[in-house]
């Protein structure tokens, strides 16, 4: 007692709870990941602030925790479909000049 505690140690303790709150079991390693995907998603952080609060060596290793969410996606595709219109615009005002 008292002393460090193993992965092993850790990860059955998080399983019992997940199993006593009914929720899905999740190991360290998942709640690393997930907490490293909130603070990225979060837009408060940025992928170097994550890098060092996780204590990776190279960039590319904390660039894997990354996750795009559905919501980003439609962000992005409404970005473009936005761009998509307004270049239309421009296109069509500028054929109808004679130019």
């Amino acid at each position: 007692m008292g002393g460090p505690v193993t992965n092993q140690a850790f990860n059955a303790r998080l399983r019992l709870a997940c199993q006593k709150a009914r929720v899905p079991v999740i190991s360290a390693h998942g709640l690393r990941h997930s907490a490293a995907t909130l603070l990225l998603n979060s837009g408060e952080h940025s992928l170097r602030e994550v890098q060092e609060l996780l204590g990776h060596r190279q960039l590319s290793t904390t660039a894997r925790y990354t996750h795009v969410t559905t919501h980003q996606l439609r962000r992005a595709v409404k970005t473009l479909d936005v761009l998509g219109e307004a270049g239309a615009k421009m296109a069509s005002t500028e054929g109808g000049q004679g130019t």
